[in-house]
Order: structure tokens, then sequence, then C-alpha cells
């Protein structure tokens, strides 16, 4: 019901369509896979990039590898945006494909599609990821980031303390530690400890 509500809903308004593009996601049934894949293949899509987004997002909660090609391409879009939403996807899957194109992604100039893509390779212990992750755990750095809030800085600096406990790399040691002692937030004081004290 939720995806015939989602094809009928094209010419709704777009928040409704949004909405069950998440409901899709959190539903995780790959019933809804070729639904969601039209909207990512519509060439007009790309007019109402937070549709295609939520859609790219529900594929990537819903993990069907029958996505895979479609955000291998939107992993080199032209879009900033749709670039960021394609390779957080692409973490979902590992293939060697996706792989490749995760570590392309660490070269991109826009900082969260770097992200996105060392916060994938993480997971899957690859080593590449570790310059960036250091990166992203550097409060120096992120202040010099363009529209980064304070907020959204904590957020990626825990999701890099993840990231770097998921590694083991001994090279984020010193910055595991630098955030453990001296960071201004607690929670990611806290992080930090938790991630020295399991290696």
């Amino acid at each position: 019901e939720t995806i015939a509500l989602f094809q009928e809903s094209k010419d709704d308004d777009p928040r409704v369509r949004r909405y069950l593009a998440l409901a899709l996601g959190r539903l995780r049934d790959p019933q809804a896979v070729p639904a969601l894949l039209a909207v990512v293949r519509d060439p007009a899509a790309d007019q109402d990039a937070e549709t295609l987004i939520h859609s790219i997002l529900a594929l990537a909660a819903i993990g069907d590898p029958a996505a895979v090609p479609d955000l291998l391409r939107l992993a080199t879009h032209a879009d900033a945006g749709l670039r960021k939403a394609g390779v957080h996807a692409l973490g979902s899957f590992d293939t060697p494909d996706v792989r490749v194109a995760l570590t392309q992604a660490l070269a991109d100039p826009v900082s969260d599609v770097r992200w996105n893509a060392a916060l994938g390779l993480a997971q899957r212990k690859d080593a590449a990821a570790t310059p960036a992750v250091a990166e992203m755990m550097s409060r120096a750095h992120l202040a010099s980031v363009p529209e980064l809030t304070p907020d959204q800085a904590d957020e990626v600096v825990l999701q890099a303390v993840a990231a770097a406990a998921a590694l083991g790399d001994p090279a984020l040691r010193p910055s595991l530690e630098r955030l453990r002692e001296s960071d201004p937030n607690l929670k990611v004081r806290e992080a930090a400890r938790i991630a020295l004290a399991g290696r």
C-alpha cells in the first residue's frame, strides 16, 4: 500500500512524496526498490532534489544490490548534494565496484562527500579512510569548512571517532587522545575515551 501511495504521489505535494520515501526506507522491503529506482532514474527528478535524496537514502536503508549501479552513477554526479547522498548510500554495500567508487570519492573537492566515503570505507577497515577520518577529527580543519554549524561539527567528530574505532589504525591514536583530553564537547571526550579503551 505504501509503495502504491508513493507511486501515485508524483504530482502531489513533494513533502508527501519525501515522507513516503522515508517510510519505504524504514520498512526495508525490497519490493519498494523498483519504485524508488524509478525516481532515481527519472531525468525530471533533479528538479526536486530533496525527494531524490530521500529516495537514495531509502535505497541505502533497504540495501538491495539492485540499487548499486544507479548509486555508482550518482557518486560522480555534477551536483554535490547528490554525490554526497550517493556516496553515503554506497556505504551500505560492499562490492569491489563500491570500494573503488568510495576510494575515488576520497579525492572529492567537497568535504561532505569525502567524509561519507571515509565512513563507508572505515566500516570495512580500509586504511584508505585514515587521512579523511583524521581530517574529520581536526577541530581546526572543521572550523575552516564554510556553513558547518557547531552542532554539525560535533556530529562530524563523533562519526569520525566511531570510524577511528572501527579502523583501529594506530595513526589515529594521537587524534583520539587529543579529543579525549581537551575537546570542548563532553560527548566527544567520552566517545574518544571509549574508542581508546577498546584498543
